[in-house]
């Protein structure tokens, strides 16, 4: 069993597979949000499925981050 595989073949595959319910209204809640913030760092986020997002972080290279140098 794997993310991203339809139901019927994982319950086939696991046939004491425990399903636990998904709460889609308040997954569309933290989407939109998620989508707010994204949205203040590039003009350009395209919702790839629920909890998936692209965006064009081409400008995001000026920025400065107070990061430690990498190793």
């Amino acid at each position: 069993v794997r993310a991203g595989m339809p139901m019927h073949q994982a319950k086939s595959l696991c046939p004491d597979l425990v399903v636990a319910p998904i709460y889609r209204e308040a997954c569309a809640q933290v989407h939109d949000a998620i989508r707010d913030i994204l949205e203040q760092w590039s003009p350009v986020v395209e919702g790839c499925s629920i909890d998936e997002f692209a965006i064009d972080a081409s400008d995001l290279s000026a920025l400065r981050f107070d990061l430690p140098p990498a190793w």
